[in-house]
């Protein structure tokens, strides 16, 4: 006796039979359409930047801060010392994402005419009709071109570039992570001075002072120019480059095989769909007519 499952796959067989021209036409469509696109798509390229924090000299001027917080109080210089390595990373990964640097990027580098070459006319060497905003090359920049991935366990940064042209996608990832560098370097450096000067003119201002508050403020001055020297002599002051990236020789997206496989199950789901609406149909049809007959 056969089971209700393999009679209902047995029925189902004879109408793929039936309606073997849906279920052909149904497969082949996309299969074909996919294979299309697989063979005319643009293909994609990924270079990967591999890097840590490198700012963890930043603790002893922290922790000098928070011991001798108290005494430099008394003179109205606010230390601070709250933020840890963590802090700083977190907040060099927020600029190397922000808008602002972005856009800095893609002037410094002239790289709007690639991201938008449709636009570009290379003859005239000018934009077609108008130059893309900031805000339009940011969002292709951060959506489709750069991504930033974190391993908290391993503390490793990966930075990828994923872009048509392997040359370009690895310059343009070797050039962000220096680029960002550069930037975090000039800031800290500035605040760093900034801080060097203030507490110079405490020292000045203030001639009540007691040795031990001079000697934190001297300490602090000490520290602060060691910071600077630091960030002036050490390119890779923000993150230091474990693997750069390299010309990837096999691209990364879109897989051929994988679209072909997709269109081919679509297609099936298709045709498997089109039988049973139109043997739907045809037994609405065939009732009516029993019905008005």
């Amino acid at each position: 006796m056969n089971k209700p499952n393999e009679n209902n796959l047995f029925l189902f067989l004879d109408l793929i039979k039936e309606h073997r021209d849906v279920f052909l036409l149904s497969i082949i469509v996309p299969s074909l359409a996919g294979l299309i696109y697989a063979l005319i798509a643009t293909s994609l390229f990924r270079a990967d930047v591999i890097m840590i924090s490198n700012q963890e000299e930043g603790e002893s001027l922290v922790n000098l801060s928070k011991q001798y917080s108290g005494l430099a109080a008394m003179a109205g210089i606010a230390i601070g010392g709250g933020a840890g390595v963590v802090d700083k990373t977190d907040r060099s990964l927020a600029i190397l994402t922000s808008r602002s640097f972005i856009e800095e990027f893609v002037q410094g580098q002239d790289i709007r005419k690639h991201l938008f070459s449709s636009l570009w006319d290379t003859k005239q060497n000018r934009w077609k009709e108008g130059e893309p905003t900031a805000a339009q090359t940011y969002k292709l920049l951060i959506s489709n071109v750069v991504n930033v991935d974190v391993d908290r366990r391993t503390n490793l940064i990966t930075l990828s570039v994923t872009w048509e042209d392997p040359v370009l996608a690895a310059q343009w990832a070797n050039q962000i992570v220096k680029g960002i560098n550069k930037k975090i370097r000039e800031q800290e450096i500035s605040e760093y001075q900034k801080s060097i000067n203030f507490i110079q003119a405490q020292l000045g201002a203030s001639k009540a002072t007691s040795a031990s508050l001079d000697a934190v403020m001297f300490n602090l001055i000490e520290e602060l120019t060691k910071k600077i020297m630091i960030a002036n002599v050490r390119e890779e002051y923000a993150f230091k480059i474990i693997d750069p990236a390299v010309v990837p020789d096999q691209k990364y997206a879109p897989s051929k095989r994988n679209i072909v496989i997709i269109s081919f199950i679509i297609g099936l789901f298709i045709s498997v769909f089109s039988i049973t609406i139109i043997t739907i149909v045809k037994k609405i049809i065939s009732d009516y007519r029993i019905h008005t007959d």
